[in-house]
């Protein structure tokens, strides 16, 4: 091989999206590529990982073919497939592959299913059963219950598949580049959850200056997030609390805060709580409606305008939810 050729071979396998490295027959480390080179990225990761790769690599010069995975607790916690194979000139080439996101991804999938499979049979199998009895009910009053239930479960199953389709429409749709003054998304959504919060006893407060706070994005996409804050603070909020929505600058920022003085949510569910179908109070959420995807769908929508969604809370105290967004200069003659 020229040394053209071998040149030629190195860019080629450093433009790989793993890491490579060849042994010589003797075992011995003879090159890695740039990606194999950076892996791991804290000291005990590296070691760790070389110490995987040199075991493979030895039982290839050995003449045994391997695949092993390597499981590194972290934090982060993160997955290396390495695998080893012998190379016809001799010694061998070992491939490291971080498939972290992969399986996580996975993960997501298998839950997503899982879930969505046992919310729908939660209210399907109330239709079924409640159908059950309501044949050959001759009772009107014991009939229109029935009736009314079936319509309530039929309601809650069309709420869960509306918000399905809303948040695979704003995973998949690109935002919208249009300026939105955030006071204006505040004031809609106040008027849209008041009817429910008094009717709760909840009062609802803004607070935000009358200078506009604008930001680059999609309206409707930013409605429907902050409407599901909002309406998430008055569900677990308790008669007599109140829900305020305050909007402030804070350095580059608009700063969205949405707290409310409910029940709260427990330390443990705080990781958990903007996954899909995740409900810190199942039996409450389920009483009130919920179909678990309303905060999922914030998180989105924030995330797809360069924003963070983050929260804070304390059991019976209440919860605030925070979200910055990247404030859009106004030009100025």
């Amino acid at each position: 091989m020229t040394s053209f050729d071998l040149t030629q071979w190195q860019i080629a396998v450093d433009a790989l999206p793993l890491g490579v490295i060849i042994f010589a027959d003797n075992g011995k480390e003879e090159w890695r590529n740039s990606v194999a080179s950076k892996m791991g990225g804290v000291r005990h990761t590296e070691v760790l990982i070389n110490e995987a790769i040199d075991h493979v690599g030895r039982l290839v010069v050995a003449g045994e073919a391997t695949t092993s995975q390597l499981d590194l607790a972290g934090p982060p916690p993160r997955v290396f497939n390495i695998r080893g194979l012998p190379l016809l000139s001799g010694g061998a080439v070992v491939t490291v592959e971080d498939v972290t996101e992969q399986l996580r991804t996975e993960k997501v999938r298998t839950d997503f299913v899982a879930n969505l499979s046992h919310e729908l049979k939660t209210p399907v199998g109330a239709i079924a059963i409640l159908a059950e009895l309501l044949e050959g009910e001759t009772d009107r009053e014991t009939v229109k219950k029935l009736a009314l239930r079936i319509e309530s479960e039929t309601h809650r199953m069309t709420q869960m598949v509306d918000d399905l389709f809303e948040l695979s429409g704003i995973e998949m749709q690109s935002v919208m580049q249009t300026q939105v003054n955030l006071c204006e998304v505040v004031f809609e959504v106040e008027r849209i959850i008041s009817t429910v919060a008094s009717h709760s006893g909840i009062a609802i407060k803004t607070h935000f200056d009358d200078k506009p706070m604008l930001v680059l994005g999609d309206k409707t996409q930013l409605l429907s997030a902050v409407s599901n804050l909002a309406e998430n603070a008055v569900k677990y909020s308790n008669a007599g609390g109140i829900v305020e929505m305050t909007l402030s600058h804070e350095g580059k920022d608009v700063v969205l805060s949405v707290s409310d003085q409910g029940i709260g949510i427990p330390p443990d569910s705080l990781p958990r709580i903007f996954e899909r179908f995740y409900r810190v109070d199942k039996a409450r959420s389920r009483g009130t409606g919920g179909s678990g995807l309303g905060l999922s769908i914030a998180r989105h929508v924030i995330s797809n305008h360069h924003g963070t969604l983050s929260v804070t809370s304390s059991e019976g105290e209440g919860s605030v939810f925070l979200v910055k967004l990247p404030q859009l200069k106004m030009n100025t003659p």
